[in-house]
This record gives C-alpha cells, sequence and structure tokens, in this order.
C-alpha cells in the first residue's frame, strides 16, 4: 500500500463541491463545514488502512459519505428534538 499522500489541488477541486452538498442537506454553515471534514477524516482513516486506493473513484465516494453524514446527524438532531 502506498502512504497516504496529502494533495492539497485535490481537496480544494472537492471542498466547494462537497461543501454545497451537505449545505444543501444539513441548511447550516458550521454543520456543512463539520460533515464535510468528518468525511474528509474518514478518507484518511480508510486509506490508511488499505480500505480504498486511489482508483476507487475517491471523489463520488466522498459525496456518499458527505451525505450519509448529513443524514446521520439529521436523524440525531430529529431524534433529540422528539426528546426520545
Amino acid at each position: 500500500m502506498a502512504p497516504f499522500v496529502w494533495h492539497d489541488e485535490f481537496y480544494k477541486e472537492c471542498y466547494p463541491k462537497l461543501y454545497g452538498l451537505a449545505l444543501r442537506n444539513v441548511h447550516n454553515a458550521q454543520l456543512a463545514q463539520d460533515m464535510v471534514q468528518e468525511a474528509f477524516r474518514i478518507l484518511f482513516e480508510k486509506w490508511t488502512t488499505g480500505q480504498i486506493q486511489p482508483d476507487d473513484h475517491i471523489d463520488v465516494w466522498l459525496k456518499t459519505v458527505v451525505v450519509n453524514c448529513c443524514r446521520t446527524e439529521m436523524k440525531a438532531a430529529v431524534f433529540e428534538i422528539s426528546g426520545q
């Protein structure tokens, strides 16, 4: 497995799109930023453990992770609001 090498260009290219996706889902700028950061944290974790490879369409994978993070966060918020 190749060592993880951070590519600023990849981050700078993906971040605005992922942030926009997250913002459309959670309707909160800070929470959207948190969701994108969480997706990149998961990417780093998966990369370092060999669970994801460079040719695995990482951009598409990241979009899926962002949407899933948003869904999880929104479910938690609804659960908290409902008092259950």
